[in-house]
């Protein structure tokens, strides 16, 4: 049993692909939660980023955020973050049909900011309610 927010709901679809039953249940009108608002996915190493010539390491962008955090985010999980992104966006495309419009910067940083196509709440209801 997990909830139906963006984490949940990713969840329930792991679970059931792995031949689990699961319940998903929401106590909101909505099912994505504050997932519905997400603009998009920051990542390293991407096929949208190699196709610009853009060839960060996850190791620059560690460093970059321990940097912006004055050291006190984990490095522990911003490297296994980082150094599973790409993965991530890869499955979220092929198994999840997510759809990406393109990578930019957010404000001065690196171009890693991968936009959804309609923000999170379009691509839940594309994912759980195709045509």
């Amino acid at each position: 049993m997990v909830g139906g927010g963006l984490s949940g709901l990713i969840s329930a679809f792991q679970a059931a692909d792995k031949g689990l039953k699961t319940l998903v249940l929401e106590k909101g009108r909505n099912l994505g939660g504050s997932g519905n608002y997400v603009e998009g996915l920051c990542a390293v190493g991407t096929e949208m980023q190699k196709a610009k010539g853009i060839n960060y390491t996850p190791s620059q962008l560690v460093q970059t955020e321990l940097n912006y955090s004055h050291y006190e985010a984990d490095s522990r999980s911003l490297k296994e973050y980082f150094n599973e992104c790409a993965e991530t966006l890869k499955w979220l495309q092929s198994k999840m049909g997510v759809k990406f419009t393109e990578v930019t910067k957010l404000g001065s940083g690196m171009v890693t900011w991968h936009l959804l196509k309609g923000q999170g709440k379009e691509q839940i209801q594309i994912t759980l309610f195709p045509q």
